[in-house]
């Protein structure tokens, strides 16, 4: 099932095209990598499929809850963790079972010790973590990484691994973007290559041959 669809999205900064003519769509309970050259788009077309940003063009989204990691995660320093994670809840209106969301979320990552932390004392490590499960407590429809990697070592990364195949089997759709495609190859389903303004769909059986 189709998720959102992209037709002729084209962005430009001031008279430079960074995208031209895009069409691409998205379906339900798969998984994408966006790859491509530092420069090449790959932020830029996330933030205009979550609104952060103007286009031309149209993005039709069948759905209305999606979560967000950021390439450069800046949280709130003078908040503790749990605080921080209980403003995200209300500003998208999550309530029930909230603390149970917390705590097992947490405990997954081993940070649960770092609950009544301030922002400001946690590593780059903690940081992702703490934005990985910020994106989820909506329980959305879509969940977009933008080089998620950064900052988690290998157990960290194989939790983050196993989380995304667990999401997908909810009937998530995920989009990641990165800088090392080989790391992600036995989950993604798609690949989709942002080169010269534009996007080709890559299947990952080619891709894994290169």
């Amino acid at each position: 099932m189709k998720i959102i669809e992209v037709n002729g999205l084209t962005k430009k900064y001031r008279k430079h095209t960074i995208l031209k003519d895009i069409n691409v769509s998205f379906l339900k309970s798969k998984c994408y990598m966006l790859i491509g050259n530092n420069g090449a788009g790959k932020s830029t077309f996330i933030k205009c499929l979550i609104g952060a940003t103007h286009f031309k063009g149209e993005i039709i989204k069948m759905i209305t809850r999606i979560g967000y990691v950021p390439e450069k995660v800046f949280l709130p320093q003078h908040l503790t963790v749990s605080e921080f994670l209980e403003e995200v809840a209300s500003c998208k209106g999550v309530d029930e079972g909230l603390d149970s969301f917390i705590s097992s979320n947490l405990s997954k990552w081993s940070i649960l010790e770092k609950k009544n932390s301030l922002i400001k004392t946690l590593s780059k490590g903690m940081l992702q973590k703490v934005s990985i499960i910020q994106s989820m407590i909506d329980d959305g429809e879509l969940l977009i990484f933008d080089e998620v990697l950064n900052g988690l070592d290998q157990d960290n990364q194989h939790i983050f691994f196993d989380t995304i195949r667990s999401l997908k089997e909810e009937g998530k759709t995920i989009i990641v973007s990165t800088h090392y495609p080989k790391e992600y190859l036995d989950i993604v389903d798609v690949i989709l290559e942002i080169k010269n303004q534009s996007i080709y769909e890559k299947k990952v059986s080619d891709y894994k041959t290169n």
